[in-house]
């Protein structure tokens, strides 16, 4: 299978995922510290294309088909699984206590990066998007099929 997303260390795990695009795909979690053995396997509503991202021990996996998941590191037990919906084709990012993803609608949904589901609201950018957000200091960057949108204070 493929890997698509970018593979990262989160909390002394290595973690990739794999998958064909039509399903099936696998997240795994490699000890980098102690022996490189598989620690977290994660099959149900994984990411093909969107890289997981972190916020202390909570790891955030998008899901390609909508579905957003939050997992505590390193034993990878799923707090919550909800979906989001949409198509998603890039990553989430967290902004302060905020996780940020986009469908490929331009649909923007906000959500709390915490232990506990908490949609806290979405915005339509009105145009195709699939591409991953930039995090500045002040400022968050969306870039869609014409436009480069700023929100925030560059």
């Amino acid at each position: 299978k493929r890997c698509i997303s970018t593979p990262q260390v989160i909390g002394g795990l290595a973690i990739g995922s794999e998958g064909s695009g039509g399903g099936g795909n696998v997240l795994f979690g490699v000890d980098i510290a102690d022996g490189h053995e598989v620690r977290l396997k994660i099959d149900r509503s994984a990411p093909y294309v969107p890289t997981p991202v972190a916020k202390g021990d909570l790891m955030f996996l998008w899901g390609d088909t909508g579905i957003v998941s939050c997992v505590r590191l390193p034993a990878g037990d799923v707090l919550w699984s909800k979906r989001i919906g949409g198509n998603v084709s890039s990553s989430p990012v967290i902004a302060g206590d905020r996780l940020i993803g986009i469908s490929e609608d331009g649909t923007v949904t906000i959500l709390a990066a915490a232990a506990e589901f908490a949609e806290l609201g979405r915005v339509k950018l009105a145009e195709t998007c699939r591409a991953t957000p930039a995090l500045g200091e002040h400022f968050i960057l969306f870039r869609t099929a014409s436009r480069l949108i700023c929100v925030g204070r560059p």
